[in-house]
């Protein structure tokens, strides 16, 4: 009989550490949940995780070996497992639930992977460890949610938590996708329009003045001169542009770039409360999922940590997980670090309290997704009509600056 190192929390929120001899990592999680302890974290003794984690290095290239193959979309995956949680429920079998929804994918790609995972659950193997082989497609929350529904034998309402789950994703994505490509667009047209006008129109305008051998007004020189110097230097500036933004693409890759952009994204006046409320609101939504799966806490922060999105609370995730694990609370943790509000932290000790942690996450998750939609449509409402007002000042800058000559000669005259 396997033996697992467990840690958890029992009934006076005291954290208890041993060594408890189980048939599987799913009997010994319901024992445990059946005393009223919160699991903490679960490992096999005899190095069962590592053996797990090198199988899944060694299948990773595997899955890689596709990498032109058409991209596997997150909304397909939540249609799939959307679509494998109705047929569990009614009661079909899993070979031909995975069977069915694979050949009936859209995307080739998604297709042979469900066919190989249905092939390798003929074989023998459980859904979990068939998806194990394919962590290009499946991400860890996807597997160890899978693996939890296979313990628990509650498999199809652990998926469409999961579908669930992954369809709130989408639409946030879809959400910020939205709320950005508007303003790229009018900065796309203002920074062209501009353009046009500073590289082609002015600079004729700049022949017919200089013919006139007149002395111009301050604002039509000004304007004129920084005309003639991009028109001279276009070439240069723009070469200038596509290295500044091509470095400024790979230097985010890197760790250092990462742990910069995702600070200053967080400090910036408007754009950094709307970031800390996306990733707060999928960080709560990602933990209570995981812990209401059955999945311990510390997995569950691991994980979480991983999807939150950004550096900042990624690390911080580290260290709460580190303390947790040391004897400490979530809710104590999260106290005095500066980007977890004062809400997530009283909701998340009042689920420690009452045993519905799980719970109290979702609820400030949804509460959070509703803030950043609403500080979404009120960036878009302040933008859109303050870059069209920029449009407008630089053209009539620019119209003044033209007219300004002309009036003088008119008057002169």
């Amino acid at each position: 009989m396997p033996r697992y190192v467990v840690a958890y929390k029992n009934a006076n929120s005291e954290t208890v550490r041993e060594r408890l001899d189980a048939p599987s990592r799913g009997e010994l999680l319901s024992d445990l949940r059946a005393k009223g302890a919160i699991p903490i974290s679960i490992k096999q003794a005899d190095g069962g995780d590592a053996a797990d984690k090198k199988k899944a290095k060694s299948e990773r290239v595997r899955t890689k070996s596709a990498f032109f193959s058409k991209k596997i979309k997150l909304g397909e995956l939540a249609v799939v497992f959307r679509t494998l949680s109705t047929m569990l429920s009614g009661g079909l079998p899993i070979i031909d639930s995975v069977s069915d929804v694979g050949a009936q994918a859209g995307n080739p790609r998604l297709r042979e992977v469900l066919l190989s995972v249905s092939g390798a659950i003929r074989e023998g193997a459980s859904l979990s460890a068939a998806m194990e082989k394919h962590p290009g497609v499946f991400s860890n929350l996807m597997i160890s949610m899978t693996r939890a529904g296979e313990e628990s034998g509650h498999m199809g309402a652990v998926l469409n938590d999961l579908s669930d789950y992954l369809e709130s994703q989408v639409e946030l994505r879809r959400k910020i996708k939205a709320g950005t490509r508007y303003p790229l667009f009018i900065l796309g047209f203002f920074t062209l329009a501009v353009g046009i006008l500073f590289v082609f129109i002015l600079p004729r305008f700049a022949v017919i003045f200089r013919n006139l051998d007149a002395d111009l007004p301050a604002l039509t020189a000004l304007v004129m001169g920084l005309s003639s110097a991009l028109a001279s230097n276009i070439v240069f500036i723009l070469f200038g542009l596509a290295a500044l933004i091509t470095g400024g693409v790979l230097f985010k890759r890197t760790e250092t770039g990462k742990r910069f952009f995702d600070r200053l994204v967080l400090r910036l006046p408007v754009v950094g409360p709307m970031a800390q409320k996306i990733v707060i609101a999928r960080l709560s939504r990602t933990l209570g999922l995981l812990i209401a799966s059955g999945i311990p806490v510390v997995e569950s922060l691991a994980m979480s940590g991983q999807i939150s999105g950004n550096y900042v609370f990624e690390r911080n995730i580290d260290q709460i997980k580190t303390n947790i694990i040391r004897g400490s609370t979530l809710s104590e943790e999260m106290k005095g670090r500066a980007y977890f509000p004062m809400m997530l932290i009283r909701m998340t000790a009042a689920g420690e309290a009452t045993g519905s942690l799980a719970d109290m996450l979702q609820r400030v998750s949804q509460h959070f997704t509703r803030e950043a939609s609403v500080s979404i449509d009120s960036m878009l409402a302040l933008l859109e009509p303050l870059l069209l007002a920029l449009l407008g000042v630089v053209v009539g800058v620019v119209i003044l600056a033209v007219y300004l000559p002309i009036f003088q000669l008119a008057t002169a005259m």
